[in-house]
């Protein structure tokens, strides 16, 4: 279905961290809110279909799973790896009007238990709510300002290339090109032709920072602000309505896309540069992926969770691992997994 051939790329990222996003905002700074664990009640959409893609990050071992309810709120989920079991779904409100974004600070330990989530809000605006301590209360929504396309949402992702925990946040613009907001800048475009969300990474091992889009043909897309400044095409097919998803692997990183066949496809890329091409996970998904990597069940275990929605409307989940001194391209992927719907 897919094939490709890519030459090392990377991105220079040290106008495009975050070390607060205050300085674009419109509104007043986060405060601390009441909408803690254990106050948030059991959701009246229970059982219901998801009715948008996912977006799922890690601390340690653990996962943490954001969707938009069929009340347009922003909702979480928490995977407990020790004990195998997931919590019930929490709502923190909000008024989305796309999939939300999420990523946490995990590799200081100061910093570790914070999360962020963005999204577009009903004014088209991105927006934002974060924690201190792994979801036990939550701040205040601020707006970060901006305008995102219409069935776009924002991407972020860790950025410690200038030192400590930042985050970099990427959207679609009404123009269809990418742009980039920081604590040091306003709004800038990164150009491009995207007809889907952004996604966004930064290497494990270098810290280069990578963005890839649905281009107009359809294809990934890759923005390389070292060569030329400008967008190369990675090939492939990615399903109309939905979005590339990539995240840290090891050293390396990874990128997974809902082909047009629907089944998942991943491609891989290593420090130095080598990419394996177009691999299927299979399934039939019916949003864009989500996924996080990381080195946390075992020391020597390099593992990858994915999740997409299926065509019965739940989430289904696919995990992949591999031990790190081994062959480093003999990946071992489990089943799909249903962990249902709301």
């Amino acid at each position: 279905m897919m094939k490709h051939k890519r030459s090392l790329v990377s991105i220079a990222i040290a106008t495009i961290v975050i070390v607060s996003l205050c300085a674009v905002c419109a509104s007043t700074s986060v405060t601390a809110a009441d909408n803690s664990k254990a106050t948030v009640q059991t959701p009246s959409l229970v059982g219901a279909a998801v009715p948008g893609g996912a977006s799922v990050c890690s601390i340690v071992n653990d996962l943490y799973l954001f969707a938009k309810g069929t009340d347009n709120s922003l909702w979480w989920k928490h995977w407990t790896e020790s004990t195998k079991t997931w919590t019930s779904w929490m709502s923190l409100g909000g008024y989305l009007t796309s999939d939300p974004a999420v990523v946490s600070t995990r590799d200081s330990p100061s910093d570790l238990g914070k999360m962020y989530a963005y999204v577009r809000g009903g004014d088209g605006a991105l927006w934002t709510i974060s924690t201190v301590n792994v979801g036990d209360s939550w701040s205040t929504w601020t707006k970060l300002g901006g305008y995102i396309l219409p069935g776009t949402g924002p991407a972020a992702c860790f950025n410690s290339i200038e030192g400590g925990n930042n985050i970099a946040v990427f959207v679609t613009g009404g123009n269809h090109a990418v742009w980039h907001v920081s604590s040091a800048h306003g709004w800038q475009a990164l150009g491009g032709y995207a007809t889907s969300s952004p996604a966004a990474i930064q290497d494990g091992y270098l810290g280069y920072l990578y963005v890839y889009i649905r281009g107009r043909n359809g294809a990934l897309w890759e923005y390389d602000s070292v060569v030329g400044a400008s967008w190369s095409s990675l090939g492939g097919g990615i399903l109309p309505g939905t979005s590339p998803a990539a995240c840290q692997l090891g050293d390396g990183h990874a990128v997974f896309v809902t082909g047009n066949n629907h089944a998942i496809w991943w491609m891989r890329w290593f420090p130095w540069g080598v990419a394996y091409g177009w691999r299927s996970l299979n399934g039939y998904l019916t949003s864009k992926p989500t996924a996080t990597g990381f080195q946390g069940w075992d020391v020597t275990v390099d593992a990858v969770d994915v999740l997409a929605r299926g065509n019965d409307g739940a989430l289904w989940r696919i995990i992949g691992s591999h031990y790190i001194n081994g062959n480093i391209d003999d990946y071992s992927w489990g089943s799909w997994m249903s962990i249902g719907g709301m």
